[in-house]
């Protein structure tokens, strides 16, 4: 179990030592609304409560709870402001606690345009059919704890 660090934004915020708007709780996940959202209006942050860096770090039955809220999330979301789609960002970067962003999308987003652009795909269209073969393979064998 990783130690949490005392300058872990979420940390501080799962302990009560940090504001948030607090929008589900249970014994393994808080969902709170993002105070900076990159996304647009309503973006919120699902996270674990027990610090570990990555999602995939975490216990079975704590992923399977964060996905979980996450759900749940993203229907509030869906119904609170019927975007196009709800999405879901995890790259872990900017907080090193495993957590996930929801944010309500539509084709203005920052991420569907990115996601539009024509860099994306042309570097895309460069893979050859035996670059992917080897992805594929090099995937199928690695192992999954390590």
């Amino acid at each position: 179990m990783a130690e949490e660090p005392a300058e872990c934004i979420f940390c501080q915020i799962v302990r009560g030592e940090a504001e948030s708007k607090k929008l589900y709780e249970d014994d393994e996940v808080l969902v709170i609304l993002d105070t900076m959202p990159r996304f647009g209006q309503g973006q919120c942050v699902v996270i674990s409560k027990r610090h570990v860096t990555r999602f995939y770090e975490l216990e079975d039955h704590e992923f399977c709870q964060l996905f979980r809220a996450a759900k749940v999330m993203a229907q509030k979301l869906a119904q609170t402001f019927s975007p196009d789609a709800v999405a879901m960002f995890a790259r872990g970067r900017g907080v090193p606690h495993a957590h996930v962003l929801l944010y309500p999308a539509t084709r203005r987003s920052p991420m569907d345009r990115f996601f539009e652009g024509a860099y994306l795909f042309s570097e895309l269209a460069k893979t050859t059919e035996e670059e992917l073969d080897s992805v594929a393979q090099r995937l199928r064998d690695a192992s999954p704890g390590g």
